[in-house]
């Protein structure tokens, strides 16, 4: 798995160059996002795109962490919290929300980036965030077929 892994990830920055000190970084989105069942692809553009692997990202609105996560909804207050897992969970979620609410038997990812951007309603901006992240993730796919 830290193969396949650390493989993407030297891939994706041939894609778009990133400091190469956040490889490490990359590795762990792309592992967790495989642990849950989510395109490593598709969360290492999302990581790529939220904070270019930053570890230490914060933001104004107090998301911190490679996927930008905001502690007071995932983490819990006697325990830590690994912000990877819980950035892919929140994605695995809003793909959950975004099936429930749109009514598709398969939800599309471009709805669930939206959403992880935007909440339960987003608008264009939003859209244009998911559209972004997903040609990222096309442009992977492509090189490491």
């Amino acid at each position: 798995m830290i193969l396949v892994s650390t493989y993407l990830c030297a891939v994706f920055w041939t894609v778009v160059p990133y400091p190469i000190d956040r490889i490490h970084t990359c590795v762990q989105v792309a592992e967790e996002a495989e642990h849950q069942g989510v395109p490593a692809s598709l969360v290492i553009a999302l990581s790529y795109v939220e904070t270019r692997f930053n570890p230490n990202a914060i933001s104004r609105s107090g998301a911190i962490g490679p996927l930008q996560v905001l502690p007071k909804y995932v983490c819990q207050d006697d325990g830590p919290c690994d912000l990877i897992v819980e950035g892919v969970f929140m994605l695995r979620r809003w793909a959950r929300r975004a099936h429930r609410r749109l009514g598709r038997r398969r939800v599309r990812d471009r709805d669930a980036l939206a959403m992880y951007h935007g909440g339960n309603n987003p608008g264009p901006v939003s859209y244009r965030y998911a559209d972004k992240i997903l040609r990222l993730k096309k442009q992977l796919d492509k090189k490491v077929k």
